[in-house]
Order: structure tokens, then sequence, then C-alpha cells
């Protein structure tokens, strides 16, 4: 029954759901220079789509769905000024991210409620989002940044032992990073426009992997389907989510009536993309060789 449904899928579709790593891909690089424009850094397109593609290639490889941001993170640690900065950029990438796909998951809620259904899920949904969007950009302030810097200096006058000194030390580097982010709001509003662009072609690239198999989903569902599974790969369970995202996409499909051989023929051909784009990351990183660093177009930032 698989075999049947991966056989029977329009291979049009299946391109079009592969194209649009590449349009995600461009939009992510373009996110990823505005962060490090933030800090006073400049980076090229081409080298940051290539360390997105190499980013594809580990998390095929590596626990979670994550284990790329990692490589990433080490590409640009000259640009940020260092490592701990880098990462920031990175997880500020992620926030900004699932923070989007929640915006998509309760406007799907809200219309399902307005029509007599999921009102309770809509309730839940916009309280969690409501904290997710103070909690990010209450925090991404000057003022509180530099609150919390100021407590931290005081840690680490008190601090006693190289470890701790040198884990408060890091710390103040991650909020000296945020604190640059901050005092760019011109940027974070830019960054989240594109968070909005990248969600809406991820939801559209699993909405032409349903069209290649013609799966009776309303296209609106994906709204709902697509930010739960997100967030549940995030866990890391299984190399890359194997098995995981069979189950994610087995439950959430079939709860719209699909067959479990149609949801799983769903996930491999979904997966199937992302693994044809982590190959071709596979062929960057043995070709730019080890170490490969950009240097930066712009000094860094003092650390």
């Amino acid at each position: 029954m698989i075999g049947a449904s991966l056989v029977s899928a329009r291979l049009g579709w299946v391109a079009a759901a592969f194209g649009l790593h590449f349009v995600g891909l461009l939009i992510s690089a373009m996110r990823w220079r505005l962060l490090l424009r933030a800090l006073g850094a400049e980076a090229s397109l081409p080298f940051l789509a290539r360390s997105l593609l190499v980013g594809s290639f580990f998390n095929n490889f590596l626990p979670s769905t994550v284990g790329g941001d990692l490589m990433r993170a080490r590409d640009t640690a000259t640009h940020a000024g260092s490592h701990t900065g880098s990462l920031a950029i990175v997880l500020v990438e992620r926030a900004s991210g699932i923070l989007v796909l929640g915006f998509f998951a309760l406007a799907a809620l809200l219309a399902g409620a307005l029509e007599g259904r999921g009102a309770a899920g809509a309730a839940v949904a916009a309280a969690a989002l409501l904290g997710g969007f103070f909690a990010f950009f209450g925090l991404m302030r000057p003022r509180p940044i530099a609150r919390a810097r100021r407590l931290l200096e005081e840690r680490l006058t008190a601090a006693e032992g190289a470890r701790s000194s040198r884990l408060l030390a890091g710390a103040d580097r991650l909020l000296s990073t945020l604190a640059a982010l901050a005092e760019a709001p011109g940027i974070l509003r830019a960054i989240s426009l594109l968070a909005f662009l990248l969600q809406a072609n991820v939801v559209l690239h699993f909405w032409c992997v349903a069209r290649s198999l013609d799966l009776a989903v309303a296209p609106g569902a994906f709204l709902i389907i697509v930010p739960l599974a997100t967030v549940l790969l995030l866990f890391p369970v299984s190399i890359n989510g194997i098995g995981a995202r069979e189950a994610v996409f087995a439950y959430l499909l079939g709860r719209h009536g699909v067959p479990l051989a149609q949801a799983l023929a769903f996930s491999w051909i979904a997966y199937g993309t992302v693994l044809g784009q982590g190959i071709l990351g596979g062929l960057v990183y043995a070709l730019r060789g080890t170490p490969s660093i950009e240097a930066p177009l712009s000094p860094p930032p003092a650390a």
C-alpha cells in the first residue's frame, strides 16, 4: 500500500516541493545576513547559503533537527566576534521562526473556533503564543538586557573559580550580542517579516507534497499540522526524527481522514526532499575543505 502511494505520486508536485527548499534557503540566508549586520559584521549570501546547506547535511546525521545549527554557529563565529555571539544569532532565528509558526496555527484555530470548532484549543494556543511573544520581544529590548548585564557583572565580580568565571563570561557575551540586536529594531522587524515568508514557504512545501499524493486535506489544515510537527520533531528522540516523523504525520494526518499508508508516503516524500538537500550539503562540505571560514567583510565587533 505504501509503495503504491509512492509510485502514484505526481512528480511535478514533488519537484515543486523540492524546489521550495531553495527558496527557503535564500530567505534564511537573507535573514542571517541581517542579524550579522546588527552586530556590525558582513557575510556574503553565497557563503551563508553554503553554510545552510552544510547545516542541512548535519541535520540528517545528528540527533534532532537542530544539529546543523552548531555547524552554522561555527561558520560565522569570526563574523559575530565569538562562538557565543554566533550561537545567539542562530537561537534568535529559531525563536522567531517558531513564533511565526505559532501565529499560523493560532490563525487556523481561530478560524475553526469561529465555525464552532476548537474554541478551547484556540484559547490555549492564544495564551501560549502571547506568552511566547511577550517573552521574546519583551526580553529583546535594551533595558531588560542592560539590567541583566548589571546583575551578571556583580556575579562576575563575586565569582570564585575559573570555571564559574568562564561560564559567566560566556553569558555576558551572549547578553552583549542580544543587546546589539535589541538596539537595531529595524533589523528585528525585517527578520520578523522574513520569518513569515520563510514559514509560509514551509507550509507551502508540505501542501505541495500533499498535492502530489492527492490527499483530501484542506490547505488551511497545514497551518496547524506543520507547526505541531515542527515543534514535536525538535525533541532529540531519534536521528533526524526518523521514526518519530512517521508517527507524528500518521497521527496528525490521520485526524483528517488520511489512511496510514498515504500518511507514511507523505512523510517519506517530505523527508526525501530534505535528504536530497542534505546530500547537496554533504557535497558542499566535502568540497569546501575543513575548516572553511570566510573572512569577515567587515571587522567583527569586540567580544
